[in-house]
């Protein structure tokens, strides 16, 4: 395959519900196969 293949995902929902560990943990495996993974997480105060 030439070139890069990019997925963008938007997660959107309730407080409280695991977006951003459900986020954090695809990210760990996906960087854990080589996959480079790049974003932004806005953590709730």
């Amino acid at each position: 395959m030439t070139g890069q293949v990019r997925k963008n995902f938007l997660v959107t929902g309730r407080p409280g519900i695991g977006k951003t560990t459900c986020v954090q943990r695809a990210s760990e495996l996906l960087i854990s196969r080589g996959v480079r993974v790049g974003g932004m997480i806005t953590l709730e105060r």
